[in-house]
């Protein structure tokens, strides 16, 4: 290992072209969702909602169960899309339902449950909040950009 985390051989900055140009190409595809708003927010959030929650449980609970993984992926992503039509109240009760029954499943399956569960409703409540928080309002852009800043 070299001093800046990478291997001894390629030195510790031998991949910061890839990792800056891929920086540049997500940092390009966020400002776009940002920038267009609507639908295309919606599905931005609720894309990286689901990558994230499906990385929390996998690293939380060190164990590859992609079906139980699905609750909480559903859950993220329905209550994403519910706060997009405005419906907060909703979305939380859809977050909270779908969540609880990927805990019910992680119960059953005599799993640990309460690390899958705290992390869709973390990233979920997240999630909820940030489309709510854009909204359509030109206001709604610029408290988005200075949250993301």
């Amino acid at each position: 290992m070299g001093a800046w985390g990478g291997n001894s051989a390629g030195g510790g900055f031998a991949d910061l072209a890839l990792r800056t140009i891929t920086a540049l190409i997500f940092g390009a595809v966020a400002m776009a969702g940002m920038l267009a708003g609507g639908p295309y927010f919606t599905l931005l959030i609720a894309t990286l909602g689901a990558i994230m929650v499906y990385e929390w449980r996998m690293i939380a609970l060190t164990m590859r169960d992609r079906a139980v993984a699905g609750f909480q992926v559903l859950a993220v992503v329905g209550a994403t899309v519910m706060a997009h039509f405005g419906d907060m109240v909703s979305a939380l009760a859809f977050l909270t339902a779908i969540a609880g029954a990927g805990a019910v499943a992680d119960v059953i399956l005599k799993r640990p449950y309460g690390w899958g569960l705290i992390g869709a409703l973390y990233i979920g409540f997240g999630a909820i909040c940030f489309v709510g928080l854009r909204g359509g309002s030109p206001e709604g852009l610029l408290v988005i950009f200075w949250v993301a800043l």
